[in-house]
């Protein structure tokens, strides 16, 4: 409710939602449930347990007596430890946070990196929360006057996004050099490996090339999780600096460290992101031409196999080497510069289409133009490169989304959705 906090309880809710996530190294930015795991020493097997890791399995490690306490009910699962985390964590907010009860020395010792973080909670969290109750009212009334309200940056504070409250500020879209951020990195990692075990489970083999429809609206909420999935498939790691968090540079994890062979995501990106995001489409095409460069075990590097095989048919067509390899390494691509979105709509609407090959054969002409460093979409790549690269995505799923990606053109992505895509006009 606008204006209004909730009751403690749902109040309590709230702040446990806003803590889940990591968001740096420290003890105060990582997730609450993981420096609950640590000053417990919740173990699974040799390593400590993930409380955000969705499969659930036997429970097998120890029961620290502070867990067992807070719930009586048998105790089997990972699912049963993840539920007594939630209730401890919810039992610690509700009484050190929105409670009046103070850290004490006893919780100290028992919770050294929990209490950092419940510290901070009741003296800065907490405080932005109840400030929102007065701002949010006092800037909607201020704005329906005419008079000035304070910007601040938009974004989910339940995916890690804390700076932006105190709420009822004029919110700006979002800094474009922190995309991703490390929550959504957190969480596009987890992604990845549910995406990858799910094919091992369906195909017994793991995927070797993928397509991912990305949005500038998502990208926004989120803070890049598409991105930081496409990232890590590949076996890419971004690298932020300290303070800013702005993204600035990247590492390729070793094959070893991977544990699999790479993924070859190709990008289709909206034209809103394509506006919003160049920086980010740079920097995506700057990892994939060092993992063209990046020599390993033969068989993991997917993306440099794939790259080679395709050049050298690009080659056996006329094309120099260098050109060759150039066109044969694009994997971002969207619409025209100026253009948007999939490219079907007016197919749609007009029912100028008698096959899903029709919507295809559309689909690849509208989203043909390549993006990356030097490429700002200026040109059509070549017809073949384009059904290369943009035919698997045809068959992919965007994560989450359950629609094949060529089927969904932009707008009505969004619509579904309750969005709409700035960049598309009305």
């Amino acid at each position: 409710m606008l204006g209004c906090l909730p009751a403690s309880d749902k109040l309590s809710d709230t702040i446990v939602a806003l803590l889940r996530l990591p968001r740096g190294r420290e003890a105060r930015d990582q997730g609450l449930l993981h420096n609950i795991i640590v000053d417990l020493n919740v173990v699974d097997g040799d390593d400590l347990f993930d409380p955000l890791v969705g499969e659930v399995s036997v429970w097998s490690g120890a029961k620290p007596r502070a867990l067992a306490a807070i719930d009586s009910s048998d105790w089997r699962t990972t699912g049963d430890t993840r539920e007594r985390l939630e209730l401890l964590a919810l039992y610690l907010i509700s009484t050190y946070v929105v409670g009046e009860t103070v850290i004490d020395d006893d919780v100290l010792q028992i919770y050294p990196q929990t209490a950092l973080q419940l510290q901070y909670a009741k003296r800065i969290l907490y405080k932005a929360l109840k400030t929102s109750v007065v701002q949010e009212i006092s800037a909607l009334i201020g704005g329906l006057n005419g008079q000035f309200v304070k910007p601040g940056p938009s974004g989910a504070p339940t995916r890690g996004r804390l700076d932006t409250l105190p709420t009822g500020r004029n919110f700006f879209s979002v800094d474009n050099r922190s995309i991703p951020s490390p929550a959504a990195w957190a969480l596009g990692k987890k992604s990845a490996q549910a995406l990858i075990e799910r094919h091992l489970q369906e195909h017994g083999d793991y995927p070797k090339q993928l397509g991912l429809s990305v949005w500038g609206t998502a990208t926004m909420r989120t803070g890049g999780d598409d991105i930081a999935q496409a990232f890590a498939l590949m076996g890419i790691k971004p690298v932020w600096a300290k303070g800013s968090q702005r993204v600035i540079d990247f590492e390729i994890i070793p094959a070893m460290l991977l544990g699999r062979p790479r993924i070859d995501v190709t990008l289709r990106v909206s034209g809103f992101f394509r506006d919003a995001f160049p920086n980010v489409m740079r920097l995506y095409d700057s990892a994939v031409q060092a993992l063209v460069e990046f020599d390993e075990p033969a068989g993991m590097n997917t993306v440099q196999k794939n790259v080679e095989q395709r050049a050298q048919q690009l080659v056996q067509q006329g094309l120099t080497t260098a050109e060759a390899s150039r066109q044969a390494s694009y994997r971002v691509f969207g619409s025209k510069p100026g253009a948007y979105g999939a490219g079907l709509q007016g197919l749609i609407d007009e029912r100028c289409w008698e096959s899903r090959n029709d919507l295809a054969q559309a689909y690849l002409n509208w989203g043909g133009y390549a993006y990356g460093a030097g490429e700002e979409g200026q040109r059509e790549i070549d017809r073949g490169a384009a059904e290369d690269e943009n035919g698997e995505a045809g068959n992919a799923r965007h994560p989450g989304r359950g629609q094949p990606v060529a089927d969904q053109p932009e707008g009505q992505r969004h619509q579904r959705r309750g969005q709409h895509d700035p960049g598309r006009g009305p």
